[in-house]
């Protein structure tokens, strides 16, 4: 059983400023719907967080604090949907998230699943005309109210129906291509990455090995009839497996302790997600993915024991054979 995991100040924070960064794009893209979503986002985490506190702590007088974890939960949950999902759509993830994948386990460093992984999942299975219909880019989009534009299909709905998109690179880095509001930034969430590593809020273990397995499956089983650049281009800007892997995968509550620990974790989740990406229901293959492997966060840490162990006994063997070769 793991001890509660408290992320520092400076995580959060990074997280935090991380995350604003990639609305920039989508701003441009959508206009200012998504910044409404964030605002009602933000504003339910704020009363979902108030109400939990009341109840839940011991000291009723006690001053309310708000976490910050719960705004990022929300963030993420708002940069996962469509830029035209209603609005109460992302309400319902975020409380969701917070409800069952938050609260019930303790709170913030005692979940072992990934909050905005349990309200996506919900809304993804019960709305899916909702969640995966996209507004291409640079289309007037109201403030409020039902969108009226013509709404297209992602690059991996077309991929798991064995269509090649019709995407150009510099389009797949800057985010030029109907998708989820924040997951279709490449070049953002690379810098967003690259900085997290950077200042150390992030590991490199899991993101390194979710990307090397999905890229060696989908390498060595194509979804589609191209060259193997843009399998490997048109896999990592599909869904929100990018995002994932910076924003999602490290969730220091849900993973692992060991670094082998955490290379097993990113090499079952990159399983996994190419598993839903062949034979899922839509479009969230990372979440559930994601899902899978935080269940088996204890397992991949007891695994990386029984790896070193096994490497002992190996080498301890080994060594006796390796003098009396030397001494005959």
């Amino acid at each position: 059983m793991k001890a509660p995991f408290q992320t520092t100040k400076s995580q959060r924070s990074d997280m935090l400023i991380t995350l604003l960064a990639v609305f920039v794009l989508p701003i441009y893209f959508y206009g200012l719907r998504v910044v409404i979503m964030l605002g009602f986002a933000a504003l339910t985490s704020l009363v979902i967080e108030f109400a939990a506190q009341k109840i839940f702590s011991s000291k009723r007088k006690q001053k309310f604090a708000y976490d910050s974890t719960s705004l990022i939960t929300a963030m993420i949950c708002t940069l996962l949907l469509s830029a035209a999902a209603p609005h109460w759509l992302v309400c319902v993830a975020v409380a969701l998230s917070l409800i069952i994948g938050k609260y019930p386990f303790g709170g913030t460093g005692k979940n072992i699943f990934n909050p905005a992984a349990i309200g996506l999942s919900f809304v993804g299975l019960c709305w899916p005309e909702l969640t995966f219909s996209y507004p291409s880019p640079h289309v007037s989009l109201p403030l409020f109210g039902d969108v009226m534009v013509p709404l297209v299909n992602s690059p991996e709905y077309q991929l798991g129906m064995g269509g090649v998109p019709q995407i150009r690179a510099m389009d797949a880095l800057l985010g030029q291509f109907a998708g989820p509001i924040g997951a279709t930034v490449a070049i953002v969430l690379f810098a967003c990455g690259v900085y997290m590593l950077i200042r150390r809020s992030i590991k490199i273990y899991i993101p390194a090995a979710l990307l090397i397995t999905t890229s060696v499956i989908s390498l060595l089983v194509p979804r589609i009839h191209t060259t193997p650049s843009h399998i490997l281009m048109f896999e990592f800007i599909s869904g929100v497996l990018l995002f994932g892997s910076v924003f999602m995968a490290n969730d220091p509550s849900t993973i692992p302790r060991s670094r082998l620990g955490q290379v097993y974790f990113g090499v079952f989740l990159g399983f996994f997600t190419m598993l839903f990406k062949y034979f899922g229901i839509n479009e969230f293959d990372f979440i559930y993915a994601l899902l899978i492997a935080n269940a088996m966060s204890d397992l991949c840490d007891k695994l990386a024991l029984w790896s070193r162990e096994a490497f002992s006994r190996f080498t301890s063997k080994e060594e006796p054979q390796r003098k009396e070769d030397a001494a005959v």
